[in-house]
């Protein structure tokens, strides 16, 4: 690869991916959650929703997508983003390196630190599509590439990073992370990226709009070929928006309670009527589902981490020991990856994802058994218990995330497969989001406390009881056929489906095409293309049926 793309581009690659996902956010995730629980000394519940809050750039993905499609400046559509990107981390970690912030404060500057990892990696991955789609045989090897950089430097981290907290602590280990930021302003100054200069004034044979002296250009075909993907991709992004800053302005439940059930209810209608408008029913479908599923569920991630730490009844487990725990997971992950392209990879989407929801929800009760301690009664140590969950959990989400990245692009229109991809990761992204401000709403009702966890146990089952919801979705939202199924006999699954859904043939069409043009240039075999471009399993639809101690790595599996 390096004589593909030059020693440039792989040393960006393990900047983005290794460097600043990997090792830096390791340490990042590390230190944010002994931040909020050690020096804010904020409650459970209340430091849940800000860290929410706080991740809400990954929200935003197609507008930055859009944007430097869009908005080049200075004829370059990424360079310039990701050196603003570096900035802005550079800032936001040298101003969480003071010592008295108060937690608002400390959620904007988490807001700018999210945003400067989130940016890059939109724009490294529309880079390597790029790559992907020229040199369609070295598309394995570029998402390879992505793994194992963010894979090793993740463990490492991951291995680091209780050290770190214990001998240097939280601030100073974000005064440390500002070298990451550094590292990308450095790459993005030298283009290791290999962005390329476009000079033309003419985009699709499109006059574009200048601004600046002719430095910012704006194609204004972009917005009017995409209307309504425009509008969605938008809108999506705004409520996620709205619904943080009412996190952050009102402090009655039921204040946001309503607020997010309003939201949800916005998300599922306008996504799927604007989908259906469009012809896009498999896109519709598909994206009710990805938003649902991880919707419903909600996340208590942040009360187990402080019971497995802070609780005098708890195991009260080391920063080492937690950094060891969410190294295992990364590497268990990895494992599931292997089973699943071994034995699962020709299963059915409704069988494979009803039967990892129905895993999850079981694996949800170690939670219970750790809780009311019996464990000890049966002779099995705390570390015992939640490196097994550890192993396990991580294994199973693999198997729930790979195909569903799969359905995503199988579902993707000719000419648009960018914008809805990344606005179908995206709603993956916001159901996770919107799965935290719930739980933080249930741990606040049952009243679990810093000090009191005497509801836990009824939080944990209302969380693993509602894993089974999205199993409910799948005979409506779920196609059958598998991921590897041509598209064509896909789609004749589909019309046998309960639901007796007519899609007219050319929607059939216009999706092999789209995956046809996604997946090779000039190759006659679609559907080996399909595999090999299929985008990476790095992200992010990451869900809230996985323990504390681990979850933080499939939150570091950022979308395209």
């Amino acid at each position: 690869m390096a004589k593909a793309f030059g020693w440039p581009f792989i040393l960006s690659v393990f900047i983005v991916y290794g460097f600043q996902q990997g090792l830096g956010n390791s340490w990042f995730f590390q230190a944010r959650d002994y931040y909020f629980k050690d020096v804010l000394k904020i409650p459970p519940a209340e430091a849940q929703s800000f860290i929410a809050a706080s991740q809400t750039p990954w929200n935003l993905k197609p507008i930055y997508g859009m944007t430097s499609d869009s908005l080049p400046i200075y004829g370059f559509h990424r360079i310039p983003y990701i050196i603003l990107a570096g900035v802005i981390g550079c800032v936001c970690f040298s101003l969480l390196s003071t010592v008295h912030l108060t937690a608002i404060i400390a959620v904007v500057l988490l807001f700018g630190v999210n945003l400067s990892v989130a940016s890059p990696d939109v724009m490294v991955d529309g880079l390597i599509a790029e790559h992907a789609r020229e040199r369609p045989m070295f598309a394995t090897d570029l998402q390879s590439l992505c793994w194992s950089c963010m894979s090793l430097c993740a463990i490492c981290g991951y291995l680091t990073s209780g050290f770190m907290i214990t001998s240097v602590g939280s601030i100073v280990m974000f005064r440390i992370l500002t070298f990451s930021s550094l590292v990308i302003i450095t790459a993005g100054s030298f283009n290791w990226f290999g962005d390329k200069r476009k000079h033309s004034t003419l985009v699709n044979n499109t006059p574009v709009d200048t601004c600046c002296m002719g430095y910012i250009t704006y194609d204004k075909s972009f917005v009017d070929n995409h209307g309504s993907l425009f509008f969605i991709a938008t809108f999506i992004p705004f409520l996620a928006i709205v619904l943080s800053v009412v996190v952050l302005t009102f402090e009655h439940w039921k204040i946001r309670l309503s607020i997010l059930l309003l939201v949800i209810t916005l998300v599922c209608a306008s996504f799927y009527g604007v989908a259906q408008s469009c012809g896009l029913p498999e896109v519709a479908n598909a994206g009710l589902f990805i938003f649902l599923s991880n919707a419903v569920t909600p996340d208590i991630e942040t009360a187990l981490f402080y019971w497995f730490t802070d609780s005098e009844d708890g195991p009260q487990f080391s920063p080492q020991f937690v950094g060891y725990i969410s190294g295992i997971a990364f590497g268990a992950m990895f494992v599931g990856i292997l089973l699943y392209n071994r034995y699962l990879s020709t299963w059915t989407y409704r069988s494979i994802f009803t039967c990892t929801m129905l895993f999850l929800a079981i694996m949800n009760l170690i939670d219970v058994v750790l809780v009311k301690r019996w464990n000890l009664q049966l002779g099995i140590p705390d570390e015992i218990m939640i490196l097994g969950d550890s192993a396990l959990s991580p294994m199973a989400r693999r198997f729930y995330i790979m195909p569903l990245y799969i359905l995503a692009a199988k579902v993707c229109p000719s000419g648009a497969e960018a914008t809805v991809f990344a606005l179908l990761t995206a709603l993956g992204n916001f159901g996770s989001t919107v799965s935290v401000y719930m739980g933080s709403l249930v741990l606040v009702y049952f009243d679990v406390r810093q000090d009191h966890f005497d509801n836990l146990v009824i939080v944990i089952l209302i969380k693993t009881f509602s894993r089974l919801l999205p199993i409910l979705l799948v005979p409506f939202l779920v196609p059958h056929g598998s991921p590897f199924d041509p598209n064509e006999d896909t789609a004749k699954e589909n019309t046998k489906s309960k639901n007796k859904k007519k899609y007219k043939s050319s929607g059939y069409e216009n999706v092999d095409s789209s995956i046809h043009s996604l997946s090779t240039t000039g190759s006659e075999d679609s559907e080996e293309g399909v595999i090999e471009l299929m985008p990476s399993w790095r992200n992010s639809l990451s869900g809230s049926s996985m323990s504390p101690l681990h979850k933080r790595v499939d939150a570091m599996k950022i979308s395209t």
